[in-house]
């Protein structure tokens, strides 16, 4: 995912651009002291602000000037200019600016100034991750931006709150508001807005859960020639680091480095401290899917080196940035974790997770439970590795709900839009059939076995629009229940059969078994994702031919797999699950993959009378998987209970 504050450095840019237009013309006229001259050098003043913000006592000496010469609209601009120009060095000061800016255009009815004010309050509790109190302020700055008819910062607020709602995991919504800011700035003529609304819905395209990666790419590309053509050095790096993001997640591992070390020239030539150090992170989460974990804690101490302090409180206001903390206190941790120095990950993996479960960061709060229980697991506590992968699985869950939702929500959006373009054209051919039949009234004693004719072609062009609408909706219905790559039983799909299964009469046990590909990710690291994406489909080809018709097979996660017998006793169940072992384990390749072995793992259970809830089944058969995975892998083991 990318950095949220690397991916946002055009907002800087946008802000200091300003748009309140606070002419002498428009201001609430010239007290007797205030002639043409001295209104002219105020909006002068009040102007240079936007590329060099005055000191304190200096904005304190304009603004009694403007009050004495009456002019609110000029000292309205004046805050926002000074918020505004803030925001790159002293934040607090910036929230001090903001607060009586808001008060001073609130009271005095400076309503267009009142959007760039809240625009620039929202940013600074942003950035002090106040998500919640941000995107209020966001929502308010659009009403007012609205009302002033300021399109400009009316495409601002919709922009920030589509990354808002991308960093929260909102990807519909974040994408409704990230559209709408871009074709605001288009109708608008507003190049800079425009790429930055073109940016970010890049960045949500880029998002592994999205995996738009070459509309993100191409996009990238795009913003990336408009700002070296524009001489954003800035900018440059940071779409460097973008598209740097957007090649690891694609396996180009390579390409990827590459480009974040040109972003960290970037960052390095401006002197980008916090730029620098997120770079870094990400070098390290590369370096981890590399399996070069030296490198990757190299490249984490020196992103967390950022917060200043050895060993802060993730919550200190003096950390630099607590949540650039946390993040690179997690990378770490998994760095640490691969070299065998268990303690020291552990460690930084709490804090980072305290981090995020205190930010409602559910996403990060996942990671961090994943690579504790990997932790544990290897420290040869049991329990604790549980708890965690407990907490893990609950909140993949969570997060798979939430995306199939949304899947399921822009299905439903296509399907109604291409069902009303259905129903649109057949009225046009109705309607133009009655047109034609006025027109001709004289005619139709003559042609009634024409008209006739036509009217059974108009039933039959409604009857085959509505059963096609009718197949496209089994088609999505379908779609929403099958795993995309493998063609199974998606995790929605075979967990609804498990439920029924457990509250079913007819069905007092539930045979079940969970496996996963042994070492996948170094499959996926060394091979390649296209080569993984073979083996998980001769994987679970596999799994399906075997299973045959006794039950069905579902993809769950990554490499995860669950199978449901129809009916099984224990020991039936170990036969299935060692002829599985054995078919996957008998696999084959083609080049360049022709000398890839490949194992699972397999864990398994079967539910009594009395298991009713999924939940307990799941972690009984989750934890027979960890049992034959810490026994060294490529073997069966069972739920003793």
């Amino acid at each position: 995912m990318h950095t949220q504050g690397l991916a946002r450095t055009l907002l800087l840019s946008i802000m200091l651009s300003g748009s309140v237009d606070a002419s002498p013309a428009e201001s609430s006229g010239p007290s007797p002291i205030a002639d043409d001259a001295v209104l002219t050098a105020l909006q002068a003043e009040v102007d240079a602000m936007e590329g060099a913000p005055p000191s304190d006592a200096a904005f304190a000496d304009l603004r009694e000037r403007l009050e004495r010469a009456e002019q609110p609209t000029l000292l309205a601009k004046a805050f926002v200019n000074r918020c505004q120009g803030l925001l790159g060095g002293d934040v607090k000061a910036a929230a001090q600016v903001a607060e009586a800016g808001i008060a001073y255009a609130e009271q005095s009815g400076q309503q267009q100034a009142l959007s760039g004010l809240y625009i620039c309050r929202g940013y600074v509790r942003e950035l002090d991750d106040q998500l919640d109190a941000a995107l209020a302020d966001y929502d308010r700055a659009f009403e007012a931006a609205k009302l002033a008819g300021d399109r400009a910062d009316e495409a601002q607020a919709q922009a920030l709150r589509g990354e808002i709602h991308y960093v929260r995991g909102n990807f519909s919504q974040a994408l409704a508001e990230l559209l709408a800011a871009h074709r605001t700035s288009v109708e608008n003529a507003d190049s800079v807005r425009e790429r930055y609304a073109l940016n970010a819905i890049a960045n949500v395209y880029s998002d592994a859960r999205v995996g738009q990666y070459a509309q993100a790419l191409d996009y990238y590309t795009q913003v990336g020639e408009q700002h070296l053509a524009a001489g954003n050095k800035r900018d440059v790096a940071t779409n460097w680091f973008n598209i740097g993001s957007t090649l690891q997640i694609t396996g180009k591992f390579s390409a990827a480095e590459d480009a974040f070390r040109k972003a960290l020239a970037g960052y390095a030539e401006l002197d980008d401290q916090r730029s620098l150090a997120q770079t870094q992170r990400a070098l390290a989460v590369l370096y981890l899917r590399m399996d070069r974990a030296e490198q990757a804690l190299t490249a984490a101490n020196a992103a967390l080196a950022f917060a200043d302090v050895d060993d802060p409180d993730l919550g200190d206001p003096d950390v630099g940035n607590p949540g650039d903390a946390a993040s690179a206190r997690l990378t770490r941790g998994g760095a640490l974790r691969r070299l065998g120095r268990y303690a020291e990950a552990a460690a930084d993996l709490a804090s980072a997770r305290d981090y995020f479960e205190r930010n409602n960061n559910p996403r990060f709060v996942e990671r961090a439970a994943a690579e504790q229980a990997e932790v544990a697991a290897a420290q040869g506590d049991w329990q604790a590795a549980y708890v965690a992968r407990s907490d893990q699985l609950r909140l993949a869950e969570q997060l798979r709900s939430q995306l199939d939702a949304e899947l399921s929500s822009r299905l439903r959006v296509q399907f109604d839009s291409e069902r009303k373009e259905q129903e649109n054209t057949a009225l046009k051919r109705e309607g133009a059939l009655r047109s034609a039949a006025l027109r001709d009234a004289v005619r139709i004693r003559d042609l009634r076995g024409t008209a006739i004719a036509l009217g059974a072609i108009v039933v039959l062009v409604l009857t085959w629009l509505a059963l096609s609408a009718f197949r496209r909706a089994q088609q999505m219905r379908n779609l929403a229940l099958t795993d995309e790559l493998t063609g199974l039983a998606n995790r929605r799909a075979i967990l609804r059969q498990l439920e029924k299964r457990l509250a079913g009469r007819n069905h007092p046990s539930a045979p079940l078994l969970m496996f996963d590909i042994d070492h996948f990710k170094s499959i996926n690291d060394r091979l390649g994702h296209d080569i993984g994406d073979v083996v998980l489909r001769k994987v679970a080809l596999t799994a399906k031919r075997l299973v045959g018709g006794q039950g069905v097979v579902g993809r769950v996660g990554g490499e995860e797999f669950l199978v449901l017998l129809l009916a099984a006793d224990a020991d039936y169940l170990r036969v299935v699950a060692e002829r599985l072992r054995q078919a996957v384990e008998a696999l084959s390749f083609e080049a360049p993959a022709a000398d890839l072995r490949v194992t699972i793992s397999i864990g398994g259970c079967v539910s009594g009378a009395n298991v009713t809830r999924i939940e307990d089944l799941l972690k009984r058969v989750d934890l027979a998987l960890y049992q034959a995975k810490s026994g060294g892998r490529n073997r069966v083991e069972f739920d003793p209970n």
